[in-house]
């Protein structure tokens, strides 16, 4: 399953870092777990952390917080999503 790995039941999102970000992230991957044992949660959450982890690649690829003047969304652990982006995600 795309950027999903399960181990001991528990359900991990697992991504690769682009080689031009790799020094920015420090990780040449992204790993966090989702906590469930819910294939079907975890694959909300992974939806979620798509959308947040593509936010965060443009806003490093830019070299700003705003981009093209939109409102910004915040969550905490720092992370940013234009509002238009983000659209009705149900967090």
């Amino acid at each position: 399953m795309l950027y999903l790995i399960e181990r001991d039941g528990i359900w991990f999102y697992n991504r690769r870092v682009s080689k031009d970000l790799i020094s920015e992230v420090a990780s040449s991957f992204m790993r966090r777990s989702h906590g469930t044992s819910d294939k079907s949660e975890a694959q909300r959450r992974r939806n979620i952390e798509n959308v947040l982890a593509d936010a965060k690649f443009a806003e490093l690829r830019a070299g700003s917080g705003r981009e093209h003047g939109s409102d910004v969304k915040r969550f905490s652990g720092g992370s940013s999503v234009p509002t238009e982006v983000l659209g009705s995600v149900d967090i």
